[in-house]
């Protein structure tokens, strides 16, 4: 149940932030500009004079990448720098964004949202860089792991008159492959909520803690996961059957498909808020209130936050013996009270 609590508690973060959604999606639209800019320059000299572009307005042409690689060796390895930078460029920006968007999902109460992404950003940024750094070693581990993985399928696949075995195999090798990736990505992701959420420069002991976490919570930590990657999976199919009801013929079909690419990425970016905002309060359920957190500021109103949550999942017969019952301090402070004035009273003048 407290998969489906922090799966709802997610959706709830994600529609109650349109603004949010909105800012990622224009930087995703600047980043995609940026892109298409770059690798238009890239493919427009490679391709000059090509006929074979002339056959992706009717349908995907695979000879275009065996053209690309065996005509254009120079493009390609520029390409293959370009892609590279991209890729580095990509990694810093995930860490200011996620920085942006943890502070205004656990810090964000009052002001504008534009204001707290954007200081959240740049001051988790440096502490979301080294936690970057620090998580070579779990890549290092998630290969050495593959590794025995790997030989154990290939010795299945020995046997070359099964080649369904082999296909089958080599789609097994994928799924452990992405496992392992998406085991990395949400430690990370624990590591900054707990980062934020205690306002606390130790970035390796985030990092230690955000894979105790997960360790000890395998079932629920993964099931909230892929809860969300199904999710995000069933919206993706959606939108493939959308784009692909309609040939891409006339200026106004191809404005639609734009259009619907548009709304796919906003989505998107509101299924990465869920997820963040889920994976928060499960470890706020779990882990948060056994921790300590560094006073700062706003921290206050997020403990009488966590009280009133806390009273609400309370069953309302405890409520109301506790409402029922006197607190035992002001007992204490009024028999003290009358102590001495009823002494006083007995004593003659």
């Amino acid at each position: 149940m407290s998969v489906m609590k922090s799966y709802g508690a997610g959706l709830r973060s994600a529609g109650s932030r349109p603004g949010l959604s909105l800012l990622l999606w224009f930087f995703n639209l600047v980043f995609a500009g940026i892109v298409a800019f770059v690798f238009t320059g890239i493919f427009s000299r490679a391709f000059n004079g090509s006929l074979v572009l002339d056959s992706l307005r009717q349908c995907v042409d695979l000879n275009i990448l065996l053209e690309f690689i065996t005509g254009q060796i120079g493009s390609l390895g520029q390409l293959s720098r370009t892609l590279i930078l991209l890729l580095l460029i990509f990694a810093v920006a995930q860490a200011f964004f996620a920085g942006g968007i943890l502070n205004v999902l656990l810090r964000g109460r009052g002001g504008r949202t534009g204001e707290i992404f954007f200081a959240g950003g740049g001051r988790y940024f440096g502490r979301f860089l080294r936690l970057i750094i620090y998580s070579i070693p779990l890549w290092i581990g998630c290969f050495f792991i593959y590794l025995p993985i790997s030989f154990v399928l290939g010795l299945w696949a020995a046997d070359p008159d099964q080649e369904m075995l082999g296909f089958i195999l080599i789609l097994v090798r994928i799924g452990c492959v992405l496992v392992l990736i998406n085991a990395v990505r949400m430690v990370l992701d624990y590591a900054r909520i707990g980062i934020v959420q205690e306002d606390s420069p130790a970035v390796a002991r985030a990092l230690i803690a955000a894979l105790r976490f997960v360790a000890v919570r395998p079932g629920q930590t993964f099931g909230l996961y892929y809860l969300w990657m199904l999710t995000g999976g069933l919206i993706f199919a959606g939108y493939i059957v959308l784009q692909s009801a309609f040939p891409k013929t006339a200026p106004a079909a191809v404005s639609l498909g734009f259009l619907i690419t548009q709304a796919h990425i906003l989505i998107r970016s509101g299924l990465r808020i869920g997820l963040l905002a889920g994976q928060a309060d499960l470890f706020r359920r779990r882990a948060g209130r056994s921790t300590k957190s560094v006073q700062g500021p706003g921290r206050q109103g997020d403990d009488r936050l966590e009280q009133a949550e806390d009273g609400v999942d309370r069953d309302p017969d405890e409520l109301e013996g506790e409402e029922k019952q006197p607190d035992q301090g002001e007992q204490d402070q009024g028999q003290q009270g009358q102590g001495p004035a009823e002494h006083q009273q007995d004593e003659p003048q």
